[in-house]
């Protein structure tokens, strides 16, 4: 966001995207406006933890 200088955003992560959001937004609550995590799931399996985190 600061390459393009993108002050603020919406934060929007669908299916694997939701956990994406899910960790990014706390980190920069000074440019986030709102999130969504849309179709996300409670618990992971290994699979998914490495291919995301």
């Amino acid at each position: 966001m600061d390459v393009v200088e993108i002050e603020k955003a919406y934060i929007v992560g669908t299916s694997l995207g939701a956990p994406k959001a899910l960790e990014v937004a706390p980190r920069h609550t000074e440019k986030v406006m709102s999130l969504s995590a849309n179709s996300r799931w409670t618990k992971t399996d290994l699979f998914i933890d490495l291919s995301i985190y």
